[in-house]
């Protein structure tokens, strides 16, 4: 089975708040961009709270599952949260994983309605 090529989107929603939209098959070069956003806020002092929209998620490099987690690891301590909405099992596993080797607390969402919630009252506490 072939590989749907993968497409990110990552937004600054509102200061302290940055969103990720993941579809497709993710590559290191889909990590760089969250890496990127996610430094900014920290740069500016803040803790962010990140939002992983990854419902659309069809799988991963096993590189990205690794990259994200040595990185996370160096910022999880300023980060004020991070969620994940995930519906593929090889993905919510990955994220899983990753929680695991940092030793963080990532909220995982079954349901677009949780995810949305959280993010709902991310922005009003920004």
């Amino acid at each position: 089975m072939a590989k749907q090529p993968g497409e990110i989107q990552v937004q600054r929603v509102t200061p302290g708040v940055v969103l990720t939209r993941m579809r497709g098959h993710a590559t290191l070069e889909h990590f760089a961009p969250i890496k990127s956003a996610v430094d900014a806020e920290l740069e500016g002092g803040g803790r962010p709270a990140v939002f992983h929209d990854w419902e659309a998620m069809t799988g991963y490099d096993s590189a990205v599952r690794v990259a994200m987690a040595d990185w996370y690891r160096g910022v999880e301590d300023r980060v004020a949260e991070v969620h994940v909405l995930a519906s593929n099992r090889m993905v919510a596993m990955g994220v899983a994983v990753v929680a695991l080797a940092v030793g963080a607390r990532i909220q995982s969402h079954a349901s677009r309605a949780s995810f949305e919630r959280a993010l709902g009252e991310a922005k009003r506490r920004a």
